[in-house]
């Protein structure tokens, strides 16, 4: 949520259900709108608002805002609020009047997935601001990894280096953060896919 700051001036420390809906209809909804309707507009699904709810709950409980937002005290989780829940159920309802399908996800081909890291590459590079750097870089990291291994995004959450062993041993670090300068783009350096232990995988 690091455009939270630029929608509403407040960091989600500080954002309130209310912020919470803002960001989501002036940035989030804009910008994921691929889903075709009946008349052939593009919305977003409303799976995409769905699921960008689920992983900022949870990073909001990572940051101790725990239990359902108490609008008195102003504490608690936002995305756990009477607002954000009736907006998510009044967006299903609207895109299925428009004629949304919901359809099953379809994977990335391979080409595909170098097409998407090497754009992300190119705006790493064309960056100067640190946090979006440290962003971009985690993403490519992420999608490098369930792209090989076929977990599911929700599964990135609880995947760290100590689960990643490598085919020809030794520490993983080298191979998923690689140097930029010499090896490129979100490379892993290694022939054969890192394989992924089950322990602490969520």
């Amino acid at each position: 949520m690091h455009s939270m700051h630029h929608v509403t001036g407040r960091t989600m420390l500080t954002a309130i259900p209310e912020d919470i809906l803002v960001y989501f209809t002036q940035r989030l909804l804009p910008n994921h709108a691929g889903s075709n309707t009946a008349a052939g507009e593009l919305i977003a699904a409303p799976g995409s608002l769905s699921g960008t709810k689920s992983h900022l709950a949870t990073e909001y409980e990572l940051l101790g805002c725990i239990g359902n937002w108490d609008p008195v005290s102003q504490t608690g989780n936002p995305m756990h609020s009477m607002q954000v829940r009736n907006m998510l159920k009044g967006y299903a309802n609207h895109a299925t009047e428009l004629g949304y399908q919901k359809r099953g996800a379809v994977p990335l081909t391979q080409a595909e997935m170098h097409t998407m890291l090497s754009s992300m590459f190119q705006m790493l590079i064309k960056c100067t601001d640190q946090a979006e750097q440290l962003l971009l870089t985690r993403d490519g990291l992420l999608f490098s990894i369930l792209w090989q291994t076929c977990y599911r995004g929700f599964n990135a959450g609880g995947v760290r280096l100590e689960n990643i062993v490598l085919p020809i041993g030794g520490s993983s670090v080298p191979y998923l953060i690689p140097n930029r300068l010499q090896q490129g783009p979100f490379c892993t350096c290694c022939q054969t896919p890192p394989k992924i232990r089950k322990e602490g995988i969520v």
